[in-house]
């Protein structure tokens, strides 16, 4: 924000949708944990840092934080890249539930009023274009069926890249634009050294509260209409479709194998499989996977079982992991990372960063990534345009 006292610090909106917790503000750092590339040695530095401030964290994991996980290659990396692992304790914590406003640390409510003010400023449009064409996607989407076919995997999440070069972008206000539109429980936004993260994203990748484990992943989507009936059919066709739920199925199984290794014996549970929900620009079949865990069980043991999460994988996750090195376009970066906070007594929540903006400032770089779960049962182009209807509400709050 170029007019606030904050502008050279971080700075976190975290408008999570929570039973437990209402939306985060944080701002300044007392405390800063960053790694531009992690490694076996970032992650126990991490859990120390943790250990060592017992405070509100706030930050974020970017996709390539996967090669200190799995023996997987990263893309080059280049000056404008974001850390793989960054997380603050904020100078202020502000929560807010409803018109209630509770003051966790310092005092963050004239950083807060800044922030408001920030996102009513104009805005011009932005033009954001595909990196890649139709007919490489379409090839790239072929391919990756042969392995299918051959059995190297069973399902791909593939991604194409939109970008745009704009000087002048205001972050706030695209994040503000975004969250009209979007209205989705987990959006967030972050900023620091000079990147933004504007996240309209609808999933939850992993929520704890006391010895509670929470998984929300995302496999099936499907277009809204304004005609009422039409829109209704819709929904019941993705919840009917054998293939979104396959998708969905191939997830949920991949995500309790993942919660199982630090789960307690025997808790790994389903409570939701294939549910309807509707958001204001799309449909979704949204599975819930829980477990409980041992209290005393360390944050970063929890993180490297699981991320990235399976629903930005697919399954066999490194075998899909390999496959989307070799032949996806670009660098994921925080695109399909995720962002959130961890409290001072290691309960946490945790998005999975898709439907958003990475906007490096200083570049006037922007880019928005998009992908869909490719399996045998998948037809190209039909994941094309649901690459398009993914970036649709992105590229409405840009102006376009």
């Amino acid at each position: 924000m170029a007019n606030s006292p904050l502008s050279d610090e971080p700075l976190f909106y975290l408008p999570f949708e929570s039973e437990d917790r209402g939306y985060l503000f944080a701002c300044g750092a007392e405390h800063v944990f960053e790694s531009a590339l992690a490694d076996t040695d970032t992650w126990s530095g991490l859990q120390d840092f943790i250990e060592q401030h017992r405070d509100w964290l706030f930050g974020w994991i970017a996709y390539d934080a996967k090669s200190s996980i799995e023996n997987i290659a990263r893309y080059p990396a280049v000056s404008s890249s974001p850390s793989e692992l960054f997380w603050v304790v904020p100078k202020h914590v502000l929560e807010i539930r409803g018109s209630e406003f509770i003051v966790h640390k310092g005092d963050p409510k004239p950083h807060w009023a800044a922030w408001l003010t920030e996102q009513e400023k104009s805005w011009s449009p932005v033009e954001c274009k595909a990196d890649v064409t139709r007919q490489e996607y379409l090839e790239d989407v072929h391919a990756l069926k042969q392995h299918i076919h051959r059995g190297d995997i069973y399902e791909v999440n593939y991604c194409m890249r939109f970008s745009a070069l704009s000087p002048n972008i205001l972050p706030a206000v695209l994040f503000k634009r975004l969250s009209d539109i979007a209205q989705a429980p987990m959006m967030g936004y972050a900023s620091w050294k000079e990147t933004h993260l504007i996240s309209g994203s609808p999933e939850r990748f992993l929520s704890k509260t006391k010895d509670r484990i929470i998984a929300q992943p995302i496999k099936g989507t499907a277009r809204r209409s304004s005609h009422e009936h039409l829109d209704r059919e819709i929904a019941e066709q993705l919840r009917q479709s054998r293939k979104e739920r396959a998708e969905n199925t191939m997830i949920v199984d991949l995500m309790r194998n993942d919660l199982s290794r630090f789960a307690k014996r025997g808790s790994v549970e389903v409570l939701d499989w294939c549910g309807l929900h509707t958001f204001p620009t799309v449909h979704h079949l949204i599975s819930t996977v829980a477990c409980s865990v041992e209290e005393s069980i360390r944050v970063t043991d929890i993180l490297k079982s699981t991320f990235p999460m399976g629903s930005m994988t697919g399954a066999p996750k490194v075998s899909a992991m390999k496959l989307i090195q070799r032949y996806e376009r670009f660098p994921r970066s925080l695109y399909s990372g995720s962002l959130g906070y961890i409290t001072p007594e290691g309960d946490f929540d945790l998005n999975v960063i898709i439907r958003s903006v990475v906007y490096h400032a200083p570049s006037g770089q922007l880019t928005v990534g998009v992908g869909g779960a490719i399996t045998d049962l998948s037809d190209p182009e039909m994941e094309y345009e649901e690459c398009l209807l993914k970036a649709a509400a992105i590229k409405k709050a840009l102006g376009q």
